[in-house]
C-alpha cells in the first residue's frame, strides 16, 4: 500500500476534478500548475449534463448552480439598423425528468469552475501549488521521482519529489506526455482559424447591444436535447444575438464577427472574429487590429471597447494519444485545440494532455472531466491496496474508445459548419448517453440476450441502465420506518468513494447471500440499499432489514420505472462510484462475479 501522495500536474479542470475526486476518497494527493493562478478567458464554458451529475456527486454543483443565470431571450437585430432589434426568440428549454433532471446545460466560463473546484480542495485540506512546474521525472517499478520548481518573486526553488504514480494534465504542450514519448496522432486544421478576444467594453455599450447583466453566460451551447443550436453572430453589417438554429444565413465565404457577453462580469464580451478575407495574422498581432476588424465586419463602431483580458489566434488542433498510460504515469484532459496567444498578462493554452478538437460540440472540457472521474475511482482503491494494479488497465479500455468517437463527431460539425454554414448538434452531445458497455469490468446475468455493446455515445444508454450506462437518477425515495424524515433521489444515495448496490425487492427477508458478499468486501467500499416497490406494506423491522445502510420505498414508482424492474421482480444494480451502472444481476453469484474484478484477491 502506497503512504506518499499522488502528483497532479495541470491545474485545470481536468486535474482539479482528479484532485477532488482523489480528496474525497481519503487519498493524499499534490496538485501543481506552472501558472500564478486560473487564467481567464471564456474558454470552457458549456457544463453539460454529465458533467453537471459529476459535479452532483462530488459535491460542486451547488457552487455551480449559484452562479447559473439561465439562458436568456434571443435577439435578432435589424440588418439595415445594427441596433434595432427585429426579433426576439425564446429558446425552448429542455425540460428535466426524474430520470435525468439535469437535462440543460449550464454556462459558465472556465476560469470560474476552477475557482470554484480550488476553494473546495482548499476545504478538503489539499491546496493548488501554483507557479510549480515539474521539472523533470521517472519511473521505476514502484514510483515516480524527479524535480518541482517552485517560482516566487523571481527566485526558484528546486524540490525532489517521490510519488507512486503521476498524472499529467497539463495542458497543450503536456511535459508528461512529451517525456512520456507518446504518440499524439491527428492533424492540425490550417483550413479553419479566427481571432478569440475578451474586452471589456463600456457598460452603457452593452445595453445599447440589448446584453443586459442576464446575459451575463450567454455561449455557444443550447438546447441540446431537441437538437438545437447555435451561436452570437455578428455578420457583415448584421448583428445577430440568437440562439435558434442557424442554418446558411450566411454564405461560408463570408467574413464574420461574433460578440456574446462573457461569464466573468457584466462589461466583458467575448469577440470572434473569422472569415476568408481575414487575415488572421495581421489581427491578432494586437488589440486595436481586433478592434479595426470588428468595427469593419459589423459596422457597430457605437460599441466602445476598452481593455483587452486576452485575445489569441485560433487554428483547430484535432488529436489525441493512443494510450492514456504508460507504467505509473497517466494522462487526463482534453479541451478545445487551439493556438497561438497574444495577451497582457498571460499565455492560453486551448489544449490539454490527452486529447484536443475542434470548439463544435462542446465535448472537451467535458471529456476531460469524465476521464478524471473515471480514473479517480480505480487508482483510489490500487492505493489502499484494495484493488489489483490491473483495474488501471481499464481506464484507457473505457476512455479511448470515447475519446476517438468524441473527436469524430466533432469534426464532423466543424467540417459541416466550414462547409454548409450550418451548425446544428444532436442530443447525444449531452452526454448523458455516454457508455462503457464494452468494458472488460462490467457484468450482467439478468438476460437472456446479452445488451448490446455499440458505439460509445448510445442514446439507448440515457435511460437503459444496463452495465455500463449512467445510473439514471429517481426521486421519491421514502425512508421506510421513519416515514417522516424527507425523501432522497438514488444521486442522493451515491458517492465517489463507494460501490453501491440497489437491491430492488418487495421483503425485506431472503437477501442473507447478497449481503454475505458484501460483508466480505473491504469495509467502508460498498453501500447497501434495499428499494420496495411503491405501496409495499412490507413489515421492516427485524434484523434483517437492519443489515442494510438503507431500506426505502419507492414512493412514486420511479425507480423501479427507471431501472426498469417490475414491481413483482427481484433484482440488482451495482452502480459504480463514478455514476456508472456496474452490473445487473439477479442474486449473489453474479454479485460475486461483479466484485471479484474490481477487489485484490477475489474477495
Amino acid at each position: 500500500m502506497a503512504t506518499e501522495p499522488i502528483l497532479i500536474s495541470g491545474a485545470g479542470p481536468a486535474g482539479l476534478i482528479l484532485a477532488l475526486t482523489l480528496a474525497k476518497n481519503g487519498i493524499p494527493i499534490r496538485i501543481i500548475d506552472k501558472e500564478p493562478g486560473p487564467k481567464p478567458g471564456e474558454k470552457g464554458a458549456g457544463i453539460m449534463p454529465r458533467s453537471l451529475e459529476v459535479h452532483r456527486l462530488l459535491g460542486t454543483l451547488p457552487d455551480i448552480q449559484k452562479r447559473d443565470k439561465g439562458f436568456p431571450s434571443m435577439r435578432e437585430f435589424d440588418p439595415k439598423d445594427p441596433t434595432k432589434v427585429a426579433k426576439v426568440i425564446n429558446m425552448p428549454i429542455p425540460e428535466p425528468t426524474p430520470h435525468t433532471p439535469l437535462i440543460r446545460p449550464i454556462i459558465l466560463g472556465q476560469p470560474y469552475q476552477e475557482r470554484i473546484f480550488v476553494s473546495h480542495l482548499e476545504k478538503l485540506g489539499v491546496p493548488v501549488e501554483f507557479n510549480t512546474e515539474l521539472k523533470s521525472f521517472e519511473q521505476s517499478d514502484d514510483a515516480v521521482t524527479g524535480e518541482i520548481v517552485h517560482r516566487q518573486d523571481g527566485q526558484e526553488v528546486v524540490e525532489k519529489f517521490k510519488a507512486p504514480w503521476l498524472i499529467g494534465t497539463d495542458g497543450a504542450h503536456s511535459f508528461v506526455r512529451k517525456t512520456l514519448g507518446l504518440r499524439f496522432l491527428g492533424e492540425t486544421r490550417e483550413d479553419v482559424q479566427f481571432v478569440l478576444a475578451d474586452f471589456k467594453i463600456k457598460k452603457k455599450e452593452l445595453e445599447l447591444v440589448s446584453l443586459s447583466s442576464n446575459f451575463s453566460h450567454f455561449a455557444m451551447l443550447i438546447d441540446i436535447s431537441s437538437g438545437i443550436d447555435g451561436v452570437t453572430l455578428l455578420l457583415k453589417r448584421t448583428i445577430y444575438s440568437t440562439r435558434a438554429l442557424v442554418k446558411a444565413e450566411y454564405l461560408p465565404s463570408d467574413d464574420r464577427a461574433r460578440l456574446r457577453p462573457s461569464g466573468q462580469d457584466d462589461n466583458i464580451v467575448q469577440v470572434v472574429i473569422a472569415g476568408p478575407q481575414v487575415d488572421v495574422d495581421k489581427v491578432s498581432a494586437s488589440r486595436e487590429n481586433v478592434i479595426a476588424e470588428f468595427y469593419e465586419i459589423s459596422g457597430r463602431r457605437d460599441i466602445e471597447f476598452e481593455e483587452v483580458v486576452w485575445f489569441s489566434r485560433y487554428r483547430p488542433n484535432i488529436r489525441m494519444v493512443d494510450q492514456l498510460r504508460k507504467g505509473r504515469v497517466f494522462l487526463a484532459g482534453g479541451k478545445l485545440g487551439g493556438g497561438q496567444s497574444h495577451m497582457t498578462v498571460l499565455k492560453l493554452d486551448l489544449v490539454d494532455a490527452a486529447h484536443c478538437h475542434s470548439p463544435t460540440g462542446g465535448q472537451g472540457m467535458n471529456s476531460g472531466i469524465q476521464d478524471s472521474f473515471n480514473l479517480g475511482w480505480k487508482l483510489a482503491l490500487v492505493y489502499k491496496g484494495l484493488a489489483p494494479p490491473s483495474l488501471l488497465d481499464t481506464y484507457g479500455e473505457e476512455r479511448l474508445p470515447i475519446i476517438a468517437e468524441m473527436l469524430g463527431k466533432t469534426t464532423e460539425l466543424l467540417n459541416k459548419l466550414a462547409k454548409t454554414g450550418e451548425f446544428k448538434r444532436g442530443g447525444e452531445l449531452n452526454q448523458l448517453g455516454v457508455n462503457y458497455r464494452g468494458s472488460s469490468i462490467v457484468y450482467e446475468d439478468d438476460v437472456e440476450v446479452h445488451t448490446t455493446r455499440g458505439a460509445g455515445y448510445n442514446d439507448d444508454s440515457v435511460t437503459a441502465a444496463r452495465p455500463g450506462d449512467r445510473a439514471p437518477d429517481a426521486p421519491g425515495l421514502v425512508d421506510a420506518v421513519e416515514k417522516s424524515k424527507p425523501s432522497v433521489a438514488v444521486y442522493d444515495l451515491l458517492a465517489p468513494s463507494v460501490h453501491t448496490v440497489l437491491v430492488f425487492a418487495n421483503t425485506v427477508e431472503g437477501h442473507e447471500p447478497l449481503l454475505e458478499i458484501v460483508k466480505s468486501l473491504p469495509e467502508g467500499s460498498v453501500k447497501t440499499v434495499l428499494l420496495l416497490p411503491k405501496g409495499s406494506e412490507a413489515p421492516v423491522y427485524g434484523s434483517a432489514a437492519k443489515q442494510f445502510d438503507h431500506v426505502l420505498v419507492d414512493q412514486d414508482g420511479y425507480a423501479y420505472a427507471g431501472y426498469h424492474i417490475d414491481n413483482s421482480s427481484v433484482g440488482v444494480a451495482v452502480v459504480r462510484p463514478d455514476g456508472v451502472v456496474g452490473a445487473r444481476v439477479l442474486g449473489a453469484p453474479g454479485l460475486k462475479h461483479y466484485f471479484n474484478g474490481i477487489f485484490a484477491h477475489g474477495q
